[in-house]
């Protein structure tokens, strides 16, 4: 009797690792997938090929403002005239559990990127215009965030910002949405379940 109770207890261990197994190997192959996914539309902004990129962006985001504007805010961010700026592939961390609400799957991480910005107009670069930009980028990423390098020009910019990744229930097709400010992520509510964004 106490042989049987053992193999059972063993038998019963093996198959709870073995479904912790099965379950992490899902979610890592959802993970990698989604990454992939994220880090070819980050790589697509990267190459200024906006018109691709956005198709990376949830629908819902075009009724609030048209592919068109949100492809020439896109081009205005990475062409402000006077600013240079350099973005390199982001690193995605932090991932949250799949939540399936409704018809669709959610997946909420950080993406880390590093951003470079350097003054390319002489005219703009005096102390007092470096001290500006520089309170400017630590108001919007954190203090901490922001370092400038003198002899280079460039300001070496650590962002930390929440997305939302959503696909249909059933496919591998993931849109995102990144949450920059608390007035976008109020737009984003109107189509993100409050329990996702929060």
């Amino acid at each position: 009797m106490f042989i049987l109770e053992k193999y059972m207890r063993k038998k019963t261990f093996i198959t709870v690792c073995f479904l912790l197994l099965s379950f992490f190997a899902k979610a890592q192959s959802l993970n990698e997938k989604l990454v992939q996914q994220f880090l070819r539309y980050n790589q697509l902004i990267i190459d200024k090929n906006f018109e691709e990129a956005v198709n990376y962006t949830m629908e819902d985001v075009f009724k609030i403002v048209t592919k068109e504007q949100l492809i020439h805010v896109l081009k205005q961010t990475m062409s402000t005239p006077g600013l240079e700026v350099k973005i390199a592939l982001p690193t995605p961390s932090d991932f949250q559990p799949m939540k399936t609400i409704g018809s669709k799957n959610y997946v909420r991480f950080i993406n880390n990127s590093i951003i470079d910005m350097k003054l390319t107009d002489d005219g703009t670069k005096s102390t007092t215009s470096i001290s500006t930009l520089k309170a400017v980028f630590e108001k919007q990423f954190g203090a901490g965030n922001v370092t400038y390098d003198e002899p280079s020009g460039y300001f070496k910019i650590k962002s930390k910002k929440k997305v939302i990744a959503r696909s249909p229930t059933g496919s591998e097709d993931w849109k995102f949405a990144v949450i920059d400010t608390e007035n976008q992520k109020k737009l984003l509510s109107l189509f993100i379940p409050a329990e996702i964004l929060e």
